[in-house]
C-alpha cells in the first residue's frame, strides 16, 4: 500500500503544532501569545499567531501545491493489453468470419505493437433428394483456419479519449476446408483444399478507450500469396501440386481489449 508522502507531513505537522501548544501556550488552534506583565495581569498579543500563522499557511500551501500536481500529471498510458475481434469478412473464405485473439504492448502513447492469433471453425450440413423418395443422402462441410501475426499502430490524430491511428502488419493463416458426400448411409471419398497465406497489409481505424477498456474498429487491404493444395481419397495415389497466386483481400475488424 502506497502512503502519501505530502499526508505524512501534513500529519507531523500537526502533531508539532499540538505539543507546542501544550507546552508554551500557543498554537494554530488558539493563535495567541499569553504573556505577564505585571503582578496579576495579563495580555494577549498576535505574537504567536504572527510566527504560527506564517508556518502553517507555508506548509499547507506546500501541501495543497503539491497534491494538485499529483492529480493533474497525466498518467501513463497502460503497457499491456488483451483484446478479442471478429472478422465482418474473411479474406481466405467469405464462408467463414474469424475470431482473432491479440496481444498487446504500448509503447507510448503514439507507439504501440501487437501478435494476434486469427481463429476460424465451421461445420455444417447440406441434404439432398432426387426423384426417388427412397433414396437419401447429404454432403458434409468442415472448415477450420488458424494463423498468427504480428503489427503496428501510430495514433495520428486524438481527441479526448478517442484516436485516428494507421499502421500495417504480417500475417500467416492456414485454411483447411473438407467436404463429403454420404447417401445411404455410405459415405464417399471426401475432398479437401488446404490454403497457405501469406499476407502484407496496412490498416487504418479508430479507437476508443476509456480508463481500461478500449474499443476499435479498423479496415485493412491484405496483399497476398496464397498456396493451394488440393487433394482427393479417391485419387490419393496421385503426386499432389501447391498451386500459388497473389489476391488483394479487404476485411473490417472490431474487437474489445483490457489494458492493464
Amino acid at each position: 500500500m502506497e502512503v502519501n508522502k505530502n499526508f505524512i507531513m501534513l500529519l507531523a505537522y500537526l502533531c508539532l503544532s499540538h505539543i507546542l501548544t501544550n507546552i508554551r501556550g500557543y498554537g494554530v488552534l488558539y493563535m495567541l501569545d499569553i504573556s505577564e506583565v505585571g503582578s496579576g495581569s495579563y495580555q494577549l498579543t498576535g505574537k504567536g499567531f504572527g510566527r504560527l500563522s506564517l508556518l502553517s499557511m507555508a506548509v499547507l500551501l506546500l501541501f495543497a501545491t503539491s497534491n494538485a500536481q499529483e492529480i493533474t500529471k497525466e498518467k501513463e498510458p497502460a503497457r499491456f493489453g488483451i483484446g478479442i475481434a471478429y472478422g465482418f469478412k474473411d479474406r481466405v473464405k467469405e464462408l467463414i468470419h474469424p475470431i482473432e485473439l491479440t496481444v498487446r504492448y504500448n509503447l507510448s502513447e503514439k507507439h504501440s505493437f501487437y501478435v494476434n492469433v486469427p481463429l476460424g471453425w465451421k461445420s455444417w450440413r447440406d441434404d439432398y433428394g432426387y426423384v426417388d423418395p427412397v433414396i437419401r443422402g447429404y454432403y458434409t462441410h468442415k472448415m477450420r483456419l488458424y494463423g498468427l501475426g504480428i503489427g503496428y499502430d501510430y495514433s495520428i490524430v486524438s481527441y479526448k479519449n478517442l484516436d485516428l491511428f494507421a499502421g500495417g502488419g504480417l500475417e500467416y493463416q492456414r485454411f483447411y476446408f473438407r467436404y463429403q458426400e454420404v447417401q445411404e448411409g455410405k459415405p464417399y471419398p471426401f475432398l479437401r483444399d488446404r490454403f497457405n497465406d501469406y499476407s502484407l497489409y496496412p490498416k487504418v481505424g479508430l479507437r476508443y478507450t476509456w480508463r481500461f477498456v478500449g474499443v476499435e474498429f479498423d479496415y485493412r487491404c491484405y496483399f497476398s500469396v496464397r498456396g493451394l493444395d488440393h487433394y482427393s481419397e479417391q485419387f490419393s495415389d496421385l503426386p499432389r501440386e501447391v498451386d500459388y497466386d497473389t489476391h488483394i483481400d479487404h476485411a473490417f475488424r472490431c474487437g474489445v481489449y483490457f489494458l492493464f
